[in-house]
């Protein structure tokens, strides 16, 4: 990535502990590629990480930039 670019990240939450981290890879809706993802709209999150995410974990998405 370019110096400067703007790149999401996850923080993976278990219960109260943050169990680990994420770096977004692809975001869809309605099956097509998208650059956002809207509240309350079904999409899908294509995830690189260590951690298998469960069900009932939380996703809390930043922005880093490298």
């Amino acid at each position: 990535a370019a110096s400067g670019q703007k790149r999401h990240a996850v923080q993976i939450i278990r219960g109260k502990d943050q169990i680990g981290q994420a770096k977004i890879l692809n975001m869809q809706q309605n099956k097509k590629d998208a650059t956002q993802l809207l509240l309350n709209q079904e999409g899908g999150l294509l995830l690189e990480s260590a951690i298998m995410i469960k069900l009932g974990d939380k996703l809390i998405v930043y922005q880093e930039t490298q």
